[in-house]
């Protein structure tokens, strides 16, 4: 088989295998010295925690936003860099039907972190729940192979 052709079904294979451990990878492949590099790059990876937030911006008593996404987000920024070291952020639109049956939408505030504890997050989401009048927050957790990538070294 073509020398080319294997390559190109390793990186096929690997990037399978990323997808569904949920990890996700960019994978230049140039040849035998690009090909060294990445390994190392994944040999280093590390098996983390991500904690990732969803923030509904709507009041919790009047289903209505009262406070703008960007407001919600610069409150939401302030709290995290007071307990956290780096995180982050997405907007999304969220929805959900309530207890009354109606169809209840509002946006939504993504906060990805790595490299926390459970006290900082519980910390940062009380606080939130607090400041923007909120039932509840989404909470997942999962775990990520992850990196910092700082480039070739030479």
């Amino acid at each position: 088989m073509d020398k080319k052709i294997k390559q190109n079904i390793i990186l096929i294979l690997l990037l399978i295998n990323l997808t569904a451990t949920g990890g996700l990878a960019v994978y230049l492949f140039a040849g035998s010295e690009s090909q060294d590099a990445e390994t190392a790059v994944f040999h280093d990876m590390e098996t983390k925690q991500k904690y990732t937030l969803y923030i509904g911006t709507n009041d919790k008593d009047t289903y209505n936003q009262l406070i703008s996404t960007a407001k919600a987000r610069k409150i939401v920024d302030r709290i995290c860099t007071k307990h956290v070291e780096g995180y982050t952020s997405s907007e999304a639109k969220g929805g959900w039907v309530d207890e009354t049956g109606a169809l209840t939408q509002e946006n939504t505030l993504v906060y990805s972190f790595y490299d926390v504890k459970d006290s900082q997050i519980k910390a940062i989401m009380d606080e939130v729940l607090s400041k923007l009048n909120q039932n509840s927050i989404l909470l997942e957790i999962a775990e990520n192979r992850s990196v910092y990538y700082y480039g070739e070294k030479e």
